[in-house]
């Protein structure tokens, strides 16, 4: 489980650009894209009018030092991240990361997400995680809510389909600034007699679209704030 979560995180670092990490190196490939148009408007320009209709993101890691870095594989952590705009305010979502080794780890989510309301947005997916003796599929649903224009709110809940288990609640509230999200979050899972408090701060200098990445995790958030980091 610690190598499951030990390659994420780097394919989280890296994830958007290539970049240098000791010996290793991430290469997104070319970004496909599909537009479409939507219909005539009095308050959108041609140019907005004109929007993504799917995207795909795919990208790898090559190991010079596949013998130490990566079990013998030259390249490695494949990634994936689909986003299809049914419509103005749905969009699917899915992710994928996994490696070829011997044992390796598998994650992949699925996920639906709905903006009714320029103050409201809801997410339901399925998550899977698979690495070695692992093997869980999490249910997760999730509403944010603009209270404010400078803060929002967020509930969450999971449910293990594996082991038929609630895998705990959340809160979260988040100041929005300039540059930055600032976090403040509460957890409960009960099952593990596990309680938490978190705090996060997040840069807004990337453009937000919804989508939840290819380990499956991410937020709604970017809809409400006018799907980009400013």
């Amino acid at each position: 489980m610690s190598e499951t979560w030990t390659r994420e995180a780097i394919e989280e670092l890296v994830a958007g650009a290539a970049i240098f990490l000791r010996d290793h190196t991430s290469m997104p490939l070319p970004k496909p894209r599909w537009l479409t148009v939507s219909a005539a408007s009095a308050t959108l320009t041609p140019s907005e009018r004109v929007k993504d209709w799917m995207t795909l993101d795919l990208e790898t890691s090559f190991f010079p030092n596949q013998n130490r870095d990566n079990f013998g594989e030259s390249f490695g952590l494949y990634s994936a991240r689909y986003n299809w705009n049914v419509g103005d305010r749905t969009s699917i979502t899915a992710g994928t990361l996994f490696d070829t080794f011997d044992d390796h780890e598998t994650l992949w989510n699925v996920g639906l997400m709905s903006q009714r309301s320029t103050r409201g947005s809801v997410y339901m997916g399925l998550r899977n995680i698979q690495g070695g003796p692992l093997l869980s599929r999490i249910l997760t649903a999730s509403y944010s809510y603009v209270m404010s224009p400078k803060w929002l709110s967020t509930v969450s809940t999971a449910y293990d389909l594996g082991e038929h288990q609630n895998r705990g609640q959340s809160v979260t509230i988040s100041r929005v600034g300039a540059d930055f999200l600032v976090h403040f979050g509460a957890n409960v899972d009960t099952t593990r007699n596990n309680y938490g408090f978190g705090l996060s701060i997040e840069p807004r200098f990337a453009p937000r679209t919804g989508g939840f990445g290819s380990g499956g995790y991410g937020t709604q958030l970017g809809s409400l704030l006018g799907g980009s980091g400013r």
